[in-house]
């Protein structure tokens, strides 16, 4: 098989656990081993590349997530904003993963597609709930739940004119004919499409309004 498909990755790591479990019980046991080629490098390539951005995603949020707090003042904001852009990173992603490789048939997405598309994703959408967030602490005499609303109304075209500019800005990579950024466009293109149409305009106003009613129970 092509040596840098998905399908040779996971002969080779089946390979790694059938020849582990057999050492293991033989006189040879206490020896060093490992498999070399470019599959085997791309996997090395992969594990330490999932591990990098596992480690940025945690950082990342939660540096975003004292921001917003402070900003606010308030907890559950923040953590709405923070549900909003994790929820569309991962949407997207699974959608993205679902048109090329089962609609396009080009295989899997590069493992460089999800550490991208998160910072483009996450950076871009945090600023759009921001605007919503300003606008409704400049409302003032009105409790939450009608603030939210009259922010939204006077904020909604402002968000999704910039989010069409920016999914335009992004589609332009597509036609580059470079996989990665043919991924990552389309992923960062939905994402954001999500955010500026269902997340900010919708979710976050709705947790909010709810959030208000409870706590006025």
């Amino acid at each position: 098989v092509d040596p840098y498909s998905q399908k040779a990755m996971d002969i080779v790591n089946n390979i790694n656990q059938k020849v582990k479990s057999n050492l293991e019980n033989s006189s040879l046991r206490v020896s060093k081993w490992g498999i070399s080629g470019a599959t085997q490098t791309n996997i090395d390539l992969r594990t330490m590349s999932n591990s990098d951005f596992n480690f940025a995603r945690i950082i990342m949020l939660l540096g975003i997530f004292i921001v917003l707090i402070v900003i606010t003042k308030d907890a559950w904001m923040p953590a709405f904003v923070m549900a909003s852009l994790v929820a569309s990173y991962y949407i997207a992603i699974s959608m993205s993963h679902l048109i090329f490789k089962y609609l396009l048939n080009m295989g899997d997405l590069s493992c460089y597609v999800p550490f991208c598309s998160f910072i483009m994703i996450v950076s871009l959408g945090v600023d759009y709930s921001i605007f919503l967030i300003m606008r409704q602490k400049e409302i003032k005499d009105t409790d939450q739940s009608e603030s939210i609303i009259i922010a939204c109304r006077k904020i909604g075209a402002i968000i999704t004119s910039a989010a069409f500019i920016l999914a335009g800005t992004f589609a332009a990579l597509y036609p580059s004919g470079v996989m990665t950024l043919m991924e990552i466009s389309v992923t960062v293109i939905i994402g954001i499409a999500m955010l500026s149409l269902v997340f900010v305009p919708v979710f976050i106003p709705t947790m909010i309004s709810l959030k208000s009613k409870l706590l006025k129970q």
